[in-house]
């Protein structure tokens, strides 16, 4: 919960670089975090939460792309070639995950 309120406030406040830097700062700060501490009890909720934030991180490292840094609106086009993937990647990853884990338990119970 923190987290995000720590994460609207950063959107609120100041300027983009610094916005975007201390948004990448922080999501490096949380796989540090979950890396070092390993907070959660199944390593596959670890290793599913480290590829979130992976993905997270790509895609925050590309979101300056799309804005009036890049002055060709062809190329901020082109370069939603690359964030979509990551996103539907992120996407089935985690409703695999959500229907693996759903199942696991009645098929174990059936056996």
């Amino acid at each position: 919960m923190g987290r995000r309120i720590f994460y609207v406030v950063l959107l609120l406040s100041g300027h983009f670089i610094m916005k975007f830097g201390l948004i990448i700062l922080m999501n490096l700060a949380l796989m540090c975090y979950y890396i070092h501490y390993l907070p959660f009890i199944e390593m596959k909720r670890l290793r599913l939460e480290i590829f979130n934030e992976s993905c997270l991180m790509i895609c925050m490292y590309i979101t300056p792309l799309f804005t009036d840094y890049v002055d060709r609106a062809e190329l901020r086009y082109k370069f939603g070639n690359i964030y979509t993937p990551i996103l539907i990647l992120a996407f089935a990853v985690n409703l695999s995950y959500a229907v693996y884990d759903s199942l696991e338990k009645p098929c174990a119970a059936c056996r």
